[in-house]
């Protein structure tokens, strides 16, 4: 199956962890991939590992942009493409036109636990454009389905998203502890991710100031970038 992703961020998250993944994954099992991301995009530097990938940047970003809906509709019939994959609303928005276009399916996929706009182009694309929805969770399909009741459940399916533990095993190790002067007594809780308001920083936070007055070996250690 030749299958193409759109990225339009530019940035490197979760989201973009999983692309990668995914395109590791389906080529190793035969899937032809082709990505149409950003120029200058963190995402275009990693994918020169896998060299199988087909990489495609557009002129212009603009969601209803003529020129960027025909270009990229050029892209998917000029590679042959049998279904087309997006992880943002923006990205949604501009393959789905394309994928019209071009007569392929689309299949967006629903990465955070967030109510959906009620919108009318929420009921276009979500609802008539999209052949099927991923969702991440059980949590966001119901979230999706209680803010958006228009939505056809038979037409959702959850796709947990797994980790490849292999570089991590093979990583050397760190003695973390030592790195940040702390106790062997000190108890250690951990958050590793984008500093993003999103990701549940303040609540971390705020129960973490609770926890330093009742225990104070409590530690908390945070890995990550972002605002």
């Amino acid at each position: 199956m030749n299958i193409l992703f759109i990225s339009s961020t530019v940035g490197w998250g979760g989201a973009e962890v999983w692309l990668l993944q995914m395109c590791r994954g389906l080529t190793s099992r035969g899937h032809v991939v082709t990505v149409v991301c950003r120029k200058g995009s963190f995402l275009i530097d990693r994918l020169q590992s896998v060299r199988v990938v087909g990489i495609e940047t557009l002129p212009t970003w603009g969601d209803f942009n003529p020129i960027s809906i025909f270009t990229l509709s050029g892209i998917i019939k000029k590679r042959k493409i049998d279904l087309v994959c997006t992880n943002w609303e923006k990205d949604l928005r501009l393959g789905g036109m394309a994928s019209l276009i071009a007569g392929v399916p689309i299949v967006p996929s629903r990465e955070v636990d967030m109510p959906i706009k009620n919108s009318a182009v929420n009921r276009l694309y979500y609802g008539r454009i999209a052949s099927a929805i991923m969702v991440n969770s059980k949590a966001t399909l119901e979230t999706m389905l209680q803010s958006a009741p228009w939505l056809n459940a038979k037409r959702m399916q959850v796709v947990l998203k797994g980790i490849d533990l292999a570089p991590f095993s093979s990583a050397p190790s760190i003695d973390i502890r030592k790195e940040l002067h702390l106790r062997s007594e000190d108890i250690i809780a951990g958050f590793a991710g984008r500093f993003d308001e999103r990701k549940g920083l303040t609540t971390l936070l705020e129960t973490m100031k609770i926890l330093a007055e009742r225990s104070p070996q409590v530690k908390l250690v945070a890995i990550g970038d972002g605002e």
